[in-house]
């Protein structure tokens, strides 16, 4: 930690990173009637832009109403997370939830990412590929 610590020191950027697991639902296999649990997996980047760059991160804002799919990632603030949170990367196919506590339509999310300087952005991970 100390080392990611030391290598932002030149950087204006602040992170911070909080993972919070969620319940979607239940499945019941009807073969042999086992119940699982399939949890989406909820996480909260920090990106500050205050001292400039740009979030690098490209959504589709046609395809859901109140959600930005990540379509992929293209540098900015958004690799430099990926590179000092290798828990909680930002990756194709997640989804934007929420930004700045706002959230239910994606004319909302684009707002904030527009005009606000610190985002807090919640992501839903995508489905795992098996």
């Amino acid at each position: 930690a100390s080392e990611a610590v030391a290598a932002l020191a030149d950087e204006p950027l602040k992170f911070a990173t909080e993972l919070i697991k969620g319940q979607s639902g239940t499945t019941i296999d009807s073969e042999n009637g086992c119940t699982t649990m399939q949890e989406d997996e909820v996480y909260v980047v920090t990106l500050d832009r205050t001292g400039g760059g740009r979030l690098g991160i490209d959504v589709d804002h046609l395809c859901e109403t109140a959600a930005l799919p990540v379509r992929r990632i293209e540098g900015g603030l958004s690799v430099q997370w990926n590179r000092t949170h290798p828990e909680s990367m930002i990756v194709e196919g997640d989804v934007i939830v929420e930004v700045n506590g706002a959230s239910g339509s994606v004319g909302t999310l684009l707002e904030r990412c527009k005009l606000d300087q610190v985002l807090n952005i919640k992501l839903r991970r995508a489905a795992a590929q098996h």
